[in-house]
C-alpha cells in the first residue's frame, strides 16, 4: 500500500506540475525512518483482531487502530512542520528537499486516509458491532 501510495502522490504531483523526484524522496525517507512509528499500533490491532469475539478482543483492537491513527496525524504535523521550518531556514543541511505546502498536502493525503480508515473501522466494531443482533458464539 505505501509503494501504491508513493505512486500515486508522484503520478499527481507530476500532473500539477509539482517538483515529483523531490516529493518522491521526501516519501522514501519517510517510510524508511517514520514508519516506525506505526509498528507498535499494527501490533496491538493484530493481537486485538486475533481476540475478537472473545472477551476485550474489540477493546485492544480499537486501541492499536487509535495507535495507528495517532501515528498518521504525527507524521502529517511533522510533514507540515517541516515544510513550514525548511521555507524559513533554507540554508540547514537536509537529507530530502524543502516540499512546498500544496506538496506537503499531497503528501499527507495518504496518512489522511489512514486516520479516515481508522475512524470507519472504530466505528464499524463499536457501533455497528452493538446494534445488529447476537450471532452464534465464536468457538474459542
Amino acid at each position: 500500500m505505501p509503494l501504491l501510495a508513493i505512486g500515486v502522490v508522484a503520478l499527481g504531483g507530476a500532473v500539477v506540475g509539482f517538483d515529483s523526484e523531490g516529493l518522491v524522496w521526501y516519501w522514501v525517507f519517510v517510510l524508511m525512518f517514520g514508519s516506525v512509528v506505526f509498528v507498535p499500533g499494527i501490533a496491538v490491532t493484530l493481537v486485538g483482531a486475533a481476540r475478537l469475539g472473545r472477551r476485550g478482543g474489540t477493546t485492544t483492537t480499537v486501541i492499536g487502530a487509535v495507535l495507528l491513527a495517532v501515528a498518521a496525524v504525527l507524521m502529517i504535523l511533522a510533514g507540515f512542520e517541516d515544510a513550514h521550518l525548511g521555507a524559513e531556514n533554507p540554508d540547514l543541511p537536509r537529507m530530502v528537499a524543502v516540499l512546498s505546502m500544496p506538496e506537503t498536502v499531497a503528501f499527507s493525503v495518504p496518512y489522511l486516509l489512514v486516520v479516515l480508515s481508522v475512524v470507519y473501522a472504530c466505528w464499524h466494531l463499536v457501533v455497528a458491532g452493538r446494534s445488529r443482533p447476537e450471532t452464534a458464539p465464536v468457538p474459542s
